[in-house]
């Protein structure tokens, strides 16, 4: 443990970590997201494999179900991933932004969240339709982009500073005079 504590306080004093270690936090929390994700993702899949009865089943509601699995398997695996990444990002990699942050970043957060999962659905599509690669690599492909994207969003939006006057000025009231006129 000394050895990986002494590499660990070498890092942290590097102009680079200095500079850039919040994106470098923002990423390990990405890798945790990405496994999560799978986790869940196949987690779901397997499930729903335990009951090949419901492939043929004559319910309807149950057969589109069982027809729509990887929908919902990546559904949950976005919801899942996504409350890891708020409270990891919340806590450890934002969290002076946080402290700070204007009410409504929980909203703003979960919708520059669902605005990369938009996009990553966009994506998945572009590579195997147009660009003919294998849906093997799309979500490898997808990570590389939505991680810069979601660092810019989360940092620049979702935890943004709350908006205030500047110190020691006291904003005039509107007012209006007798004859209706400003």
């Amino acid at each position: 443990m000394p050895l990986i504590k002494n590499c660990v306080k070498k890092l942290r004093d590097t102009r680079v970590y200095k500079k850039y270690h919040q994106f470098f936090r923002f990423c390990i929390v990405g890798l945790s997201n990405f496994l999560i994700g799978m986790i869940v993702y196949y987690l779901v899949l397997w499930v729903f494999g335990c009951f090949p009865a419901g492939r043929t089943s004559s319910n309807t509601a149950v057969a589109f179900l069982f027809r729509y699995d990887y929908q919902i398997a990546n559904t949950l695996a976005f919801i899942i991933s996504v409350l890891n990444a708020y409270i990891l990002n919340r806590v450890w990699v934002f969290r002076k932004e946080a402290q700070k942050a204007a009410h409504g970043a929980v909203f703003r957060f979960f919708a520059s969240y669902g605005f990369t999962f938009l996009l990553a659905l966009f994506l998945a599509w572009f590579w195997v339709e147009v660009a003919s690669i294998s849906k093997v690599y799309v979500p490898f492909l997808n990570v590389l982009i939505t991680t810069p994207i979601n660092y810019f969003l989360s940092k620049y939006f979702s935890f943004r500073k709350k908006k205030t006057h500047a110190e020691g000025v006291e904003l005039a009231p509107y007012e209006i005079d007798d004859e209706g006129g400003k």
